[in-house]
């Protein structure tokens, strides 16, 4: 029988973690969504300060996808209580 070594200093790789734990641990375990678009809009900032909306899309109008997370939210307002 032969044995297996292992090279000196050699560590078997841990999984990385692809999200931070915190708040959003639920919706990222378990609401995720994908949210079909043409396009969405980015603020790009002028060298005086203001703020310009800019539409980024890809061309011809196609539909890409853009990943999220969603979460139910009730209205809490003194009638609905």
């Amino acid at each position: 029988m032969s044995k297996k070594t292992k090279a000196v200093g050699s560590r078997t790789p841990k999984p990385k973690r692809s999200f931070i734990p915190g708040p959003y641990k639920l919706s990222i375990e378990h609401k995720r969504c994908v949210i079909p678009s043409t396009g969405y809009f980015e603020p790009h900032y002028n060298p005086g300060g203001s703020k310009v909306p800019y539409y980024a899309r890809v061309p011809v109008d196609e539909v890409f996808s853009i990943g999220g997370l969603w979460s139910s939210w009730t209205n809490r307002t003194p009638e609905n209580r």
